[in-house]
């Protein structure tokens, strides 16, 4: 599994052009024993089938699967470009990730830039860090992954109706100072839909789910819809998902 460290990161690099930053991320990854000789092509190679830019100034380089034969163990090189390269299509990109992997142990790397690219701004924020550990922060402080417990479960709760439900399942993230007071109201604006969620207005401590079960299969908010479940979303607005939930509900 692949961790992000601040000896991994080279600072205040130069390149011309994506070409160039690709031959300094090649040598860097041989420099150090992750890759053979002859990555560089597998980089070149998988930039050809498409870009790697990820988005907000992050780009991640890497190779395709007949260049992992060259992987001699699983790693990461960051370089910054404060000067920025241009990637292709206008996207410049601040901070280069090479991924030396022989299979998918990148994805939780992956995963965790996903949830940086929710941050505002966090392009400029890394064409201006001035260390290795600021950038690395920069990169880990990201919007934290939605948490589920035990202890925020509410089983045969005994709802009159989906409104009530709902109540039960915020009243959970309230005790838990997941979030501030006016977050049931805030819930209770979602008509059509059978989540609740937290949007602007109300502050969120920290992201997380309580699902509430009722004893009794309950009406919907909806007439032809029984609700047998809900569950209450805590969401952070500049980390909120799209859509938790299959239903096409404008407000989700």
């Amino acid at each position: 599994m692949l961790e992000l460290t601040a000896e991994q990161i080279s600072m205040d690099q130069r390149a011309a052009n994506k070409a160039d930053a690709l031959v300094s991320l090649a040598e860097q990854l041989v420099a150090d024993g992750l890759v053979a000789e002859g990555y560089l092509a597998g980089l070149q190679a998988r930039e050809e089938q498409g870009s790697t830019y990820l988005g907000q100034g992050i780009a991640i380089p890497h190779g395709t699967p007949q260049t992992r034969d060259l992987v001699h163990t699983t790693g990461v090189r960051l370089l910054q470009f404060p000067e920025g390269v241009d990637w292709g299509d206008g996207q410049i990109v601040y901070l280069a990730i090479g991924i030396a992997a022989r299979s998918d142990e990148h994805l939780r790397l992956l995963q965790l830039l996903t949830r940086a690219l929710g941050e505002t701004d966090l392009g400029q924020a890394l064409r201006t860090a001035a260390s290795p550990e600021a950038l690395l922060r920069l990169l880990q402080g990201a919007p934290q992954a939605l948490a589920l417990d035990a202890q925020m479960i509410a089983l045969n709760v005994p709802a009159e109706d989906f409104e009530e439900l709902v109540w039960r399942g915020a009243r959970l993230l309230r005790q838990a100072d997941c979030v501030e007071p006016g977050f049931a109201a805030i819930c209770s604006r979602f008509r059509h839909c059978p989540w609740a969620m937290a949007c602007g207005g109300c502050t969120v401590n920290r992201p997380y789910a309580a699902p509430a079960l009722p004893s009794l299969p309950q009406r919907g908010r909806s007439s032809s819809s029984a609700s047998h479940s809900t569950a209450c979303f805590a969401w952070p607005a500049s980390a909120r998902p799209t859509r938790p939930c299959s239903n096409a509900c404008a407000r989700c």
